[in-house]
């Protein structure tokens, strides 16, 4: 009875050490260090932001978002003509009163690459240089008429001073 019992023991034992090690690896190195510069822009009927992002002194990435111009209400839509809700306004877009709302304006985003950044010690001041794909175009939400967007590819140059008690 002891050698029936002793053989299946032994058999589990040797599972119970190869199971993970046949599994693979559970857990992976997620050591690192990056540096991000990233902003806001709100001023005179512009609103925008922006973000660099860099990893491991790898070329570093990031994003633009950038739109000049109103959220205004929606004229009704004239007889026979599709009706605003069919448009690309949502019901999110809808403003104080009954009135339905949408945007007027120039709209450019992009992503930028090959980006380097440099913060100083104190990361209170920042620098990237690097490279950025922007398309712009024009929409008028209430028409439901979007802009054909225009590339270019453009020089990125960034420098920014941080404000406040913490800079982190």
């Amino acid at each position: 009875m002891r050698k029936f019992l002793t053989l299946p023991v032994a058999g589990l034992l040797v599972l119970a050490v190869a199971a993970p090690v046949l599994a693979g690896p559970n857990t992976s190195n997620t050591s690192g260090s990056g540096e991000v510069i990233s902003g806001e822009l709100a001023v005179d009927g512009s609103y925008g932001y922006f973000m660099v992002f860099q990893e491991n002194n790898e070329p570093g990435y990031g994003d633009l978002y950038l739109e000049s111009g109103a959220w205004v209400e929606c004229p009704p839509p004239a007889e026979g003509s599709a009706s605003i809700e069919s448009r690309d306004v949502t019901a999110d877009d809808t403003g104080p009163g009954e009135g339905v709302y949408g945007f007027v304006g120039t709209r450019t985003y992009g992503w930028a690459f090959d980006v380097e950044i440099s913060l100083s010690r104190r990361l209170d001041i920042g620098t990237a240089t690097g490279s950025i794909e922007l398309y712009t175009e024009t929409v008028d939400e209430c028409a439901g008429t979007f802009g054909e967007p225009t590339f270019e590819i453009v020089a990125l140059s960034v420098s920014a001073a941080g404000q406040g008690d913490v800079v982190s």
